[in-house]
């Protein structure tokens, strides 16, 4: 065999097991593609599933078909155990609805006093999964840092101005939490100066900082 000849056959021994190779690799990277999408689909049916299941039951309870529970204790309730009077002060209607816990999923909101309550679906049951606690815990909800954080707030009495933000992700998992507060106790006119106590995540502030945190959470100036 020429010296030619051979080094053709080399270059083509080379060029086939190139591209032996190129195949082998588009191979499995078609099917690794093929893998994440198969899984990025059945996820994706998987939370469809669960948010019209959890469609269906916040619909059902509204409609008065079924019951509501809470977390730490063993009662139930349904709608129209409810005070639904809109003529008095501690009624409830039913409201909007949100993604409160961070799920991807919307949560009930019951308008009522107090800030009414927020309910979600775990486990196949509509579950309280925040509500109002009377004038010292009025509850709320704000948009915070690309996340939706629940809110207890008391400024209704002397002395002291409190905030307790609580973030969820999915039902009845808080995975943060903190305080914002202002005390002014010994002040005779119920108003905070520089010399009050203000807390932040269990850090003394400023009034300065309280305010200036104040007005980028919750909007009051």
């Amino acid at each position: 065999m020429s010296k030619k000849i051979l080094i053709n056959a080399i270059g083509l021994a080379i060029m086939l097991a190139v591209t032996g190779c190129g195949n082998i690799v588009d191979s499995e990277v078609h099917t690794n593609e093929k893998i994440i999408s198969d899984t990025a689909k059945e996820e994706t049916e998987e939370v469809t599933e669960n948010s019209d299941e959890a469609v269906d039951l916040l619909d059902q309870f509204a409609a008065g078909e079924i019951e509501a529970g809470y977390y730490d204790s063993d009662y139930n309730f349904k709608i129209t155990d409810l005070n639904m009077n809109p003529e008095e002060w501690d009624a409830y209607s039913v409201g909007d609805r949100r993604d409160l816990d961070n799920d991807g999923e919307e949560e009930l909101i019951m308008n009522g006093p107090y800030g009414g309550m927020y309910l979600d679906v775990k486990d196949g049951k509509v579950m309280v999964l925040a509500e109002g606690e009377g004038s010292a815990g009025e509850m709320t909800f704000v948009d915070y840092e690309n996340a939706i954080w629940i809110v207890h707030s008391d400024t209704s009495h002397t002395g002291r101005m409190l905030y307790n933000f609580k973030k969820y992700k999915g039902a009845n998992n808080i995975i943060d939490e903190f305080d914002l507060s202002a005390e002014y106790y010994d002040k005779k006119k119920d108003i905070y100066d520089e010399t009050s106590t203000f807390t932040y995540r269990n850090q003394t502030i400023t009034m300065e900082k309280f305010e200036k945190l104040r007005s980028e959470i919750l909007g009051i100036e």
